[in-house]
């Protein structure tokens, strides 16, 4: 059975795997649109350590 985490993820690339087939018939704003979902997917983990690197209670002084 599979667990919660791994049904979001199949849901999102169920997801993204429709947008894509649907991409080549969009207008130039929403190609750009979905250019820009795609970049924020692919760095969602880097941004979420950023945050977390911001973070006085965890780093203290060493914060960025």
């Amino acid at each position: 059975m599979k667990s919660t985490q791994e049904k979001l993820n199949d849901y999102l690339d169920r997801a993204l795997n429709i947008i894509i087939s649907l991409e080549e018939y969009a207008s130039e704003q929403t190609t750009k649109d979905i250019e820009a979902l795609f970049q924020e997917i692919k760095y969602a983990d880097d941004i979420d350590a950023d945050i977390e690197a911001q973070d006085f209670d965890t780093f203290g002084t060493n914060k960025i």
